[in-house]
């Protein structure tokens, strides 16, 4: 940043001091308001929480009221995601994020929307969603901007639909994870040269599935659903390497993004239980969806009382506003990321401004943007599209900085993208998410999700009735083979294009099934033993299987009897299922060495040893075991594959992909067997510590020749580092991961103390608990970056619980910035007050002043 930026941010400190001893930017809170529209009024009213309760006499005016509230309580956040989502930083952070700008104008969100927003087919939709944005805009008239507006001296834009849109399609876009791992592979085989590792690092043969596989609908299922091809197993494509990219290189900007935070979206948990298997007699639904940790929540959750009766509540994205994670007197859903395909990357061949497609050369298509720069003049930027899509090959490093299934290489061929979100007619969900919250039963919700297009997303849902269900929802592309979309595809020879989408009669789903649970947690919708599978990869999800394990232990000890607090447990649940299996290998390769070996300090290693031997795999926060062996881990994949990959960086941002965690574990088995062996991926980065090693033992080389030799120098390594911190700080889990809050641009600035925060917590990313720690982001700590930030049990016939991560409100002055965080942390859900109780408390509210 110039040293012009970082005086205007120190000035802009010492502004918001002096307006804090003013009182000018202390929030006021205040429990009951009245808002009207030309649509309506709305009475809300707000428990000590912060939770409002919004009662309307038009639907519209619901919209109405939650984009006032939004924008009271997230205006910047909101700013921020629509300038994002529109390649528009550069206007309010200053040259630096150009880059950024254009790369986000390759997703082609505000060309999009300018379509999709003119083809609502439910009307009442429509009123909604305007109201919404007037909303927004009515508060921002009537109120002074935010804190954030002052430090960076920038003003607001009136709302558009367009702009809920965009924003939308942004977070759309966030969770289409395979195209940048299409990349990741041929990256892999173009650095290495081998075919193998490629397959096994970024999986998507079948033969590479593990005991985690655990499909939301089964083989039986599918034959219920006459869905169920035997043969789809076999007619899968080899699909080779088709690129031939020779070479890929470290980005170098990374300077360039330092007011950006990497957006990690890795999933989330869900899961859906019989009326039949529970105490009440009435279906349980839990959700818990994971997004990047940040300051203020990503989530605004909200209960709402329409004037026909119906009383939702429900969970929204300020920016759009409608919730997506809902439940009502009569139906609940549930949202998790569906790991389906809906993109794809085409190597292209260009000569002269043109492109090959089957034997003829077209003109690219040329776009100008135009974008506005804080304080200089405005950048031209010209994107290139072939018919497959527009060309990302100098933009692909750039999406590494701020997506967690992208990588910080730049690439020296012509790549395109296309993905379903650039298509502005296949796109319906603002009018479905709209009618679903007026479903009666799980038939109706799944009738109109199966429709949905666009926004790719598992759903589980279950009703007043004790009926539970599932629909992968969105749009989904038809290939001619069953994993073309796994890797790169030629984009000349029409080959590879899509051939349609699936109808809604060819999508798979679950009403009632006979198991009589439903756990969809990031895990693959099918097997491949169907004609249409939704990916040609179905990875496997310990988190999944471990949900999947306790409920059906459960069903064993409790049918019947099956009730809220054993989903708290489930929710808090600790244990990592790849972990008990890691740590045997890895014991197992150390107790090998110690044949062969006596440089080590025996009786240290033999204590950590049976401690990590003894220990559950339980990522507990006040436990020392997860992180001696987290270190173990981390000193371990920081010296394998070094000869594969000459670039550390690149090589630790790669293993630490939580796709590459299936490659550890099958490398981790191979140390201890011979059939699957690979000794060549066991050479060292750290020769230093090598020659130390070789000259204890009195050995005259410096080469690692047995994995198992690398394995016990980097449990060597971990157990010194950490009992030296030890003397220090405490290493237990919880303080050694703890969750880090980013709240954006700001942490990146002198004033990140501020606006960050900090909680030790527990889990990691294969728990249920789950926690997103990256070894390539190691500086003392393995902070979480990501993790569940809205936690939410549903109890037809009973209550609804719930919590954010964070607060309500995005001004760090205030009381509701952080207050949630502490029970969030240990799933003290809160209640939400409904019926008689939401009566006393309305009259409660009206007899005393506002605070």
């Amino acid at each position: 940043m110039k040293r012009f930026e970082w005086c205007c941010l120190f000035v802009s400190a010492i502004v918001i001091v002096v307006g804090f001893y003013l009182g000018t930017f202390v929030p006021s809170f205040t429990r009951q308001m009245t808002l009207k529209h030309h649509t309506g009024t709305a009475e809300i009213f707000f428990e000590d929480n912060g939770l409002p309760h919004i009662k309307v006499d038009a639907n519209a005016t619901a919209g109405y009221a939650l984009g006032y509230l939004h924008a009271r309580d997230r205006l910047w956040q909101m700013d921020y995601l629509r300038r994002l989502a529109q390649g528009r930083l550069s206007e309010v952070l200053g040259s630096k994020t150009i880059k950024l700008d254009e790369a986000m104008k390759v997703i082609q969100t505000t060309k999009t929307c300018k379509h999709i927003v003119t083809q609502f087919e439910n009307k009442d939709a429509k009123l909604y969603i305007e109201a919404y944005v007037d909303g927004i805009n009515d508060y921002v008239k009537e109120n002074s901007l935010p804190i954030q507006y002052k430090i960076l001296w920038s003003e607001f834009d009136e709302w558009t639909m367009i702009d809920t849109c965009a924003a939308f399609q942004f977070i759309r876009f966030s969770l289409t994870h395979n195209w940048g791992l299409e990349v990741a592979r041929d990256f892999v085989k173009a650095t290495t040269d081998n075919e193998e590792l490629m397959h096994s690092m970024f999986a998507f043969d079948h033969q590479y599935f593990d005991e985690f596989m655990h499909t939301i609908v089964e083989d039986s299922d599918l034959r219920e659903l006459n869905m169920f091809s035997q043969a789809a197993t076999h007619e899968v494509v080899e699909n080779p390497r088709v690129s031939n990219i020779s070479h890929y290189f470290k980005s170098e900007v990374e300077k360039a993004f330092d007011m950006i935070q990497e957006i990690d979206i890795e999933g989330s948990n869900s899961w859906v239980i019989s009326g039949n298997l529970t105490k009440s007699g009435e279906a349980i639904l839990a959700n818990d969806p994971h997004l990047t940790n940040q300051a203020p929540s990503t989530w605004y959750p909200c209960h709402i009382m329409f004037p026909d009766g119906t009383d939702l509540f429900g969970a929204a994205i300020p920016t759009f506003g409608v919730p997506v994670i809902i439940a009502t007197d009569k139906i609940a859903t549930g949202m998790t990321s569906i790991f389906a395909d809906a993109s794809d990357v085409y190597q292209e061949i260009i000569e002269d401004d043109k492109y090959l497609y089957k034997g003829v050369f077209y003109p690219l298509e040329h776009e100008e943007h135009i974008i506005k720069v804080k304080g200089e003049p405005d950048h031209k930027a010209v994107l290139k599209y072939t018919r497959n899509g527009p060309l990302i090959d100098q933009y692909y490093h750039i999406f590494g900085h701020i997506d967690t299934h992208c990588f910080k290489f730049e690439i020296n061929q012509h790549l395109s993208m296309k993905w379903i979100g650039a298509d502005p007619y296949e796109f319906n969900a603002m009018d479905i998410i709209y009618e679903v919250m007026f479903a009666e039963d799980v038939y109706e919700v799944k009738d109109l999700l199966i429709n949905l297009t666009g926004f790719q997303q598992n759903c589980v849902f279950a009703d007043s009735q004790g009926n539970i269900g599932f629909v992968p929802i969105g749009s989904f592309p038809k290939r001619n083979y069953k994993n073309q979309g796994a890797t790169i595809s030629q984009g000349w020879t029409g080959e590879n294009d899509w051939i349609g989408y699936l109808s809604p009669e060819e999508k798979p789903y679950l009403i009632n099934p006979p198991r009589g649970f439903i756990v969809a947690a990031n895990n693959g919708v099918t097997s491949l033993n169907t004609e249409h599978p939704l990916a040609g990869y179905v990875p496997g999800n310990p988190r999944a299987s471990r949900i999947n394990d306790l409920l059906t232990k459960l069903i064993q000890e409790k049918t019947g009897k099956i009730e809220y607090k054993d989903m708290i447990n489930i929710l808090e649940d600790t244990l990592d299922n790849a972990v008990k299996h890691k740590k045997v290998e890895l014991i197992q390769a150390v107790h090998n060495h110690f044949k062969v070996h006596t440089h080590l300090n025996v009786l240290r290693t033999q204590q950590v040893l049976s401690q990590l031997a003894k220990w559950d795999g339980s990522f507990d926060a006040d436990l020392e075991a997860p992180t001696y062996f987290s270190m173990w881990e981390y000193y371990l994949i920081s010296n394998i594959l070094s000869d594969q990959f000459k670039d550390q960086d690149l090589k630790m941002e790669l293993l630490s992909h939580p796709f590459t965690e299936k490659f550890l574990l099958r490398f981790y088995r191979g140390v201890n067997r011979e059939d699957n062996y690979k000794p060549e991926y066991c050479t060292s980065f750290d020769n230093q510590m090598i020659e130390k090693f070789r000259k204890i033992d009195g050995k005259d080389t410096t080469e690692v020749d047995s994995c198992a030799e690398l394995v016990t120098l980097a449990l060597e390594k971990a157990i010194n580092y950490l009992d030296k911190e030890k003397e220090k700080r405490s290493i237990k889990w919880g303080d050694f991961h703890p969750y880090f809050y980013v709240s954006l641009p700001f942490s990146m600035t002198p004033l990140a103390s501020w606006f960050e925060r900090y909680t030790p917590g527990g889990g990691n990313i294969n728990t249920i608990k789950y926690s997103l720690s990256r070894y390539e982001l190691f500086d003392g700590t393995l902070k979480s970056i990501s993790s569940a930030n809205y936690k939410v049990i549903i109890e037809f016939g009973g209550d609804y619980h719930y919590s954010i991560d964070t607060g309500f409100s995005e001004n760090p002055l205030s009381s509701q910035y952080f207050d949630w965080n502490p029970r969030h942390m240990k799933s003290d859900l809160a209640t939400l007050v409904k019926g008689e109780e939401l009566k006393i408390l309305r009259k409660e509210i009206l007899m005393t002043d506002d605070l």
